[in-house]
């Protein structure tokens, strides 16, 4: 992080200082606020000698977005005087440049499930996006069956996390794969499908416990079903077609850690359901 090299957004903190820059002024808050900000939450970065990189992620994002203070613009250009490096030549043109209009930010956007915990969901093996191997699977066709049984929230940047959350779905699912969609009374007499392979998987599935004498004694997680997080968008979620089965019949909250729980890739997703029943997972 310490090397400016010859991109502009190279390390974490010039891409965090644009995600934290765009949020703050997704939330409300005025141009003159957000520099402020800014200039603040980067205080020890600025300290420990990553001026420069501050300044010059800092001018071209407020250039970008029409909202180039003078005070921002002079410091960044004094850092531009004597450049050789095309993205920082760049730079220094852009900035000298005119002022780009102001441009208007949108909602500051928190993803949250659209199913509450305990809601049974259907879906319906596909075709699409197959391995040779499953191209002719006699499971293309086949319904199958989640339960939302948990909840798992990420951290938003810098923001309060109590307060700024992503949370996705984690979903169970059942040991049941057939024809005709089932009914209430025969989904109430399924089990959910079992990791039969659990102990010879990787160390990601697991958590560190305690160390004793400078070993790490590792505890297994807490959960030997077959777990999946849904964190699809919008598009993903309608090219699936994901039904809610099954409303849940009281409303409950259950926040668990996403530790050992894949996030499904759409592209995968149809391949790994077919291999679930197929293999010993």
């Amino acid at each position: 992080m310490g090397c400016w090299g010859d991109k502009l957004y190279q390390n974490d903190m010039a891409q965090d200082l644009k995600d934290e820059y765009r949020t703050y002024l997704k939330l409300g808050y005025s141009d003159l606020e957000v520099e402020d900000m800014m200039i603040d939450s980067f205080e020890e970065y600025i300290d420990d000698g990553y001026d420069k990189e501050f300044w010059l992620v800092l001018a071209d994002q407020e250039y970008k977005l029409g909202r180039l203070s003078k005070k921002v613009k002079k410091k960044a250009l004094s850092y531009l005087k004597n450049v050789d490096k095309k993205e920082l030549v760049a730079l220094k043109a852009r900035l000298n440049s005119e002022p780009l209009p102001r441009k208007k930010m949108g909602k500051f956007y928190m993803s949250r499930p659209i199913w509450n915990v305990g809601d049974i969901l259907l879906y319906k093996i596909t075709d699409e996006c197959l391995f040779d191997k499953n191209k002719d699977s006699e499971y293309i066709g086949k319904y199958i069956l989640f339960q939302v049984t948990a909840t798992s929230r990420y951290n938003i940047g810098y923001l309060p996390k109590d307060e700024f959350y992503n949370e996705y779905a984690i979903v169970t699912l059942y040991d049941w794969i057939g024809d005709n969609i089932p009914t209430e009374e025969e989904i109430s007499k399924l089990e959910f499908k079992k990791r039969k392979n659990l102990e010879a998987m990787t160390l990601a599935n697991y958590l560190p416990d305690t160390i004793e004498n400078g070993i790490v004694k590792w505890k297994k997680l807490d959960f030997d079903t077959v777990q999946y997080i849904f964190s699809f968008t919008k598009r993903e979620l309608t090219k699936l077609n994901i039904v809610s089965l099954i409303p849940a019949k009281e409303k409950s909250e259950n926040v668990i850690s996403s530790e050992g729980r894949s996030h499904v890739n759409i592209r995968c997703f149809n391949d790994d359901l077919i291999s679930i029943f197929t293999t010993d997972n």
